[in-house]
């Protein structure tokens, strides 16, 4: 049980959160122009304290003759530079604000897929608002106080009542019988964790509500919940650095960014995309004081969406989420391509048969080879084999590519540190 919910001196904590949640769940029906100042608002605020008490952006603002008093839109934060992981990595301290006592400060780190984990420092208003967050995102998706959650990912806390928290990186055996065990009401866990499932006697497992974090959800993974559980995943994004950014509601319309945590920007080559096409998400926090990120590249690819959801709510939505920037594949003309054909190929075996694949990971490591991985499901056909290799090289043939294509047959697909099973793993330049 999570003690921040049980401890007495955790009351005032969690009606901080409950008000959180509130808040979020009367702003998300207001007007994109109401949610557009109340986000300017926060900008400003926060651009101003770190301007104030943080030595990197205090350097940052003069380079850049900034001043965070002068902003009149979220658009003039494209005055400002963005902020890399490599420059939190090479000056930590120079990004925890001035104006907090560092025994006041909890951390965290990031998973580290892809690259050094960071360690992230949150004040206590940050640490609450983190919590309504993602609480908010379950709680609209159907997930009550009562439900049983049990979370299968690398995780820096518990945010429900009864919450278990499971680390990816043990046997499937065992948290396939601990899932038994605790019989969840809400799986949260990553969508190749989900896919792993396939292989394994899931009686007694009848999850309500599926949320997938921290990996592209496939349609060959929303194919094989249906088949498994009878349920639908909900997508959800975020980060250790900012909690939860954008969550996709039972209407499946896309994500929701929540406009009230964060500024989301998608570009290309530093220049906002149009909706539709996809962008380098870069997210700049509102709520987080104690180590404010502005600007701050995720290593994420997005493809922002203009459309509203029939839900009702005011966020603007992603359309989807469609992997790491490191997730390309590189073809022998120099070209960098994203893998999403492969994702169709694997979906359509998966509805050709449910169950079929269970597991798939690409692998390059030169130009004009790749290799697909995958894990037989429990209705796997040696046919499959040579129908992916036929479609995917025809298919680079298509684009002007000769791509020799390797399908193997693998027993499991080990994950790596962080618990993440990597859809791509590509080192080819």
């Amino acid at each position: 049980m999570n003690s921040e919910w049980a401890d007495p001196r955790g009351l005032a904590i969690g009606a901080r959160v409950a008000c959180g949640i509130l808040a979020l769940r009367r702003n998300q029906h207001k007007s994109p122009d109401t949610l557009r100042e109340i986000q300017l608002r926060r900008l400003r605020a926060l651009l101003e304290h770190a301007g104030a008490h943080v030595p990197y952006y205090q350097r940052v603002f003069a380079a850049a003759g900034f001043e965070p008093r002068d902003l009149t839109s979220v658009e003039d934060l494209r005055a400002l530079p963005v902020t890399t992981k490599a420059d939190v990595r090479d000056h930590p301290g120079d990004f925890i604000s001035t104006a907090f006592p560092p025994s006041g400060l909890r951390s965290s780190y990031t998973s580290g897929s892809t690259g050094i984990p960071l360690q992230v420092f949150r004040d206590a208003r940050a640490r609450v608002s983190s919590i309504a967050l993602k609480a908010y995102a379950f709680m609209e998706c159907g997930a009550r106080l009562t439900d049983r959650i049990v979370t299968v990912a690398q995780s820096d806390g518990s945010l429900w009542p009864r919450h278990t928290i499971i680390h990816p990186s043990s046997s499937t055996d065992r948290i396939v019988e601990e899932l038994r065990k605790v019989r969840p009401d809400v799986l949260y866990t990553y969508p190749t964790f989900i896919t792993r499932l396939a292989q394994f006697d899931l009686a007694g497992i009848r999850p309500r509500l599926i949320f997938s974090q921290g990996l592209t959800l496939t349609d060959h993974c929303r194919t094989v919940s249906r088949s498994l559980f009878g349920v639908e995943p909900l997508d959800s994004y975020g980060s250790v650095e900012f909690s939860r950014l954008a969550f996709e509601c039972p209407e499946h319309s896309g994500l929701h960014i929540i406009t009230d945590g964060s500024v989301v920007e998608f570009l290309e080559d530093g220049k906002p995309v149009p909706n539709g096409k996809p962008g380098q998400v870069v997210v700049t926090g509102l709520y987080n004081y104690a180590m404010p990120l502005i600007r701050y590249g995720l290593d994420d690819l997005a493809i922002p969406s203009g459309e509203t959801c029939r839900c009702g709510r005011s966020w603007p939505l992603i359309r989807s989420i469609e992997g790491r920037t490191m997730d390309y594949l590189t073809m022998p003309s120099g070209r960098k391509v994203f893998p999403g054909f492969i994702y169709y190929v694997i979906n359509n075996e998966a509805k050709r048969s449910d169950q079929s694949i269970a597991q798939f990971q690409v692998v390059q490591q030169e130009r004009g080879r790749i290799r697909l991985v995958v894990v037989q499901g429990a209705r796997f056909d040696a046919a499959i084999v040579a129908r992916i290799q036929e479609q995917m090289e025809s298919h680079f043939l298509d684009q002007g590519e000769k791509v020799a294509v390797d399908v193997r047959v693998v027993p499991e697909i080990a994950p790596d540190a962080s618990g993440k099973t990597k859809l791509v793993v590509s080192t080819a330049t």
